[in-house]
């Protein structure tokens, strides 16, 4: 996987995010694994907004602790609006994504805050 990584990271962003959008097409473990990386390590705050949302629509509850690192670390506004959606497409109805939706409710970014709001109304549908 570390080989494929490294050729993905080296592509032009528009074919890197090509890339990561045919991953989300692929049912394997790695491919996974690869949006996971993508995530966290992408340097363009696009493509990690991209992986974000493929790994929301995936539905692998596997992907919960790299999106909560996205919304807590990450620089991007984009990037973490994008990770707290993906959290909330998951459907995990746990305290601790509770928890951290309701204390982003209260964030001072009204980017976040809104999208934090809407993951909790996902939640609870």
């Amino acid at each position: 996987m570390r080989s494929t990584l490294d050729a993905l990271m080296k592509m032009q962003p528009a074919l890197r995010r090509k890339a990561v959008l045919a991953l989300g097409n692929k049912n394997f473990k790695e491919s996974f694994l690869l949006l996971c990386e993508v995530l966290k390590q992408d340097l363009s705050p696009v493509i990690r907004h991209e992986a974000a949302f493929i790994l929301g629509a995936t539905k692998n509850k596997a992907a919960m602790p790299v999106l909560i690192n996205s919304i807590l670390t990450d620089t991007s506004d984009i990037v973490r609006h994008e990770s707290i959606e993906a959290l909330g497409d998951l459907g995990i109805k746990s305290k601790e994504i509770t928890n951290l939706l309701k204390s982003l409710c209260n964030d001072k970014n009204p980017f976040i805050k809104d999208t934090a709001e809407i993951a909790l109304a996902t939640l609870k549908l």
